[in-house]
């Protein structure tokens, strides 16, 4: 493997200068490690453990293990500009194949990484209290910080700075001079904090559904709902079919929420391995929830109009399956679940909840201030002011709960530079909408902002023309790429029958 042919070569210079070289090749950062994901057949991948300080700040003296592959890339003259992968959430695990990763791999290697407390690496955030479902969700997360704070694990050392210092460490450590940078969701404000602490670095950087960190998410998050779903409404509304078929669809939908906070709708689903029927209820904070996630998924779209009438008409049970594609529980973006520990209980490490905690409440809940909350939603339908008021009154009492101490203000100042940036949006993304994306092209001067029609959230692999754009950016970032592709790409074509 690659990483043990550097370590002989260092072994090797080492024998000629024993005194200058030995303790550095004791200390060599990278240990190499199994694929623990599956390899497509075809692929090359290598992967490893990189060392790395627990915390840069002094609070720590722990060394901290960030698990990663680097897959070889399939075209013939690959570049020699490495591209690695910033997942989102915060917490989503970064070590798995993606399903775009072809249009990568014909330029050059890719490299995954699972950020610190995420995924493979270690310590692990992920909390299975919360997982299980079996406690109050305060009640789940108090039992997680006790159980990761009792194990000498200091949280307040997961957050964005530190990640994006690991990304600089694991750069050095694999001998990349410069590499380009691709985030998607959460992986675009990582992305932007590389961006401000090592420019020198990136050749490039990609931000796919920009989540910058110069917005207040939770104080914006209502408004940005109430838009996203309007986005759908009007969309319905100026299809002919979808119109006639689904009238006044915005109206109908807010007087069903309200109708359902009043008295929840109880509807049966068979389960398909057992056969046997379950009952459940449906109120209206849930349809919202489950329409808000529904939107992240650009196939799902067409579907939603039909979904939504099919709700307002009585028929839940088949309304939900529409709108969650048949599971209930796929709320996000995929339900990549793995067993990591050899024992009797399943975790989720797609989606370490601690680690979105400590990121979230250091860079978001800290800053919350409830009177701005209920002022940006004047004007709001009534009838889900309550809910988006209360989802945020929830996070708060969570990160109290979490404890952690709020980022400097500067780092909620806008990322200005001048490196290439590819900045991608999905018309229809509830959680990182277009304008997030446009403000932080505002301070990039070498921006490339483009919107995709019809698209959720992250427009990689949606469509040949988004690929196109990517691919012609990587293989020359300071030149802006072709976009005509996009005024032929259609709005969604929405299911009417």
């Amino acid at each position: 493997m690659r990483f043990l042919r550097l370590t002989i070569l260092i072994l090797v210079f080492a024998l000629a200068f024993p005194a200058a070289l030995s303790s550095q090749a004791q200390e060599s950062p990278i240990e190499d490690a199994e694929c623990l994901f599956e390899v497509p057949e075809g692929i090359t991948a290598e992967c490893g453990y990189l060392s790395v300080p627990e915390s840069r700040s002094g609070r720590s003296n722990a060394t901290i293990r960030l698990y990663f592959a680097r897959i070889a890339s399939t075209g013939d003259d690959p570049s020699s500009y490495p591209v690695i992968y910033l997942s989102g959430g915060p917490g989503g695990n970064g070590v798995e194949f993606p399903d775009w990763a072809g249009v990568i791999l014909a330029y050059t290697d890719l490299i995954l990484l699972d950020q610190r407390g995420t995924g493979y690496s270690e310590p692990s955030l992920n909390c299975i209290e919360l997982e299980l479902g079996d406690k109050d969700e305060l009640e789940a997360t108090q039992a997680c910080r006790d159980r990761l704070a009792s194990e000498g694990i200091d949280l307040a050392a997961y957050n964005t700075v530190e990640n994006a210092a690991d990304l600089d460490d694991l750069r050095v450590a694999l001998g990349i001079e410069q590499w380009t940078l691709y985030g998607i969701s959460y992986g675009t404000r990582l992305a932007l904090e590389a961006l401000r602490q090592t420019p020198e670095a990136l050749r490039s950087v990609v931000i796919d559904a920009v989540y910058p960190p110069n917005v207040f998410a939770y104080e914006e998050q209502g408004p940005n709902t109430v838009k996203q779903f309007k986005v759908l409404f009007d969309g319905c509304a100026k299809d002919a079919a979808c119109n006639a078929a689904f009238p006044n669809l915005e109206q109908a939908f807010y007087t069903l929420v309200a109708e359902l906070d009043a008295e929840p709708a109880e509807y049966t689903v068979t389960d398909p391995e057992s056969g046997e029927d379950i009952e459940n209820t449906l109120d209206g904070g849930q349809l919202v929830d489950i329409l808000f996630q529904a939107m992240y998924d650009t196939e799902r779209i067409p579907s939603l109009p039909k979904a939504l009438w099919l709700a307002i008409n009585g028929d839940y049970a088949e309304a939900v399956a529409l709108i969650t594609g048949g599971d209930e529980e796929d709320e996000d973006e995929g339900n990549n679940r793995r067993q990591r520990r050899a024992d009797d209980v399943e975790e989720d490490l797609s989606d370490s909840e601690g680690m979105n905690l400590s990121v979230d409440c250091a860079e978001e809940g800290a800053f919350i201030n409830m009177e701005r909350v209920t002022a940006a939603l004047r004007g709001a339908p009534e009838a889900i002011v309550g809910k988006l008021i209360s989802d945020v009154e929830r996070i708060t009492e969570q990160c109290k709960i979490w404890n952690v101490p709020a980022l400097p203000a500067s780092f909620k100042e806008a990322v200005r530079s001048g490196v290439p940036v590819l900045v991608l949006n999905g018309e229809y993304d509830p959680i990182t909408p277009p304008a997030w994306g446009d403000l932080a092209a505002e301070t990039l001067s070498s921006g490339y902002s483009f919107t995709f029609p019809g698209v959720g959230h992250g427009a990689a692999a949606t469509s040949p023309c988004a690929d196109s754009i990517i691919a012609a950016f990587l293989d020359d970032p300071d030149s802006e790429p072709d976009g005509a592709c996009i005024a032929d790409l259609a709005p969604p074509r929405f299911v009417t029958d």
